[in-house]
């Protein structure tokens, strides 16, 4: 969904020393945002019923993600682990909503 290099960009690193934790955390997010979403991202062309490509909208979320889990990384204390609402705000038009 997003390369690690752009992980990186934003968390601003620079060495190689986290990259297996990053990669983790992509991963993580994606399969966060196709949960919500209740969509599968497809980086394909054509796109069939259930799937949504990965726009920038989508994109920008998974670094938000990605900062975050990055960020609050540790002991697994903290009391708020709220992802942030800017997260849900980017993905939130996509979402299927049910009848």
């Amino acid at each position: 969904m997003i390369p690690l290099s752009l992980a990186k960009a934003q968390l601003n690193i620079v060495d190689n020393s986290d990259d297996a934790l990053i990669k983790q955390y992509i991963a993580a997010a994606q399969e966060h945002i196709e949960a919500t979403l209740q969509l599968k991202i497809v980086d394909e062309e054509v796109l069939a019923d259930g799937q949504i490509s990965p726009n920038a909208a989508l994109k920008s979320a998974a670094l938000i993600f990605v900062s975050y889990m990055y960020e609050n990384r540790g002991d697994g204390t903290k009391q708020n682990p709220d992802l942030p609402e800017a997260f849900y705000n980017l993905i939130q038009r996509y979402r299927l909503m049910g009848v």
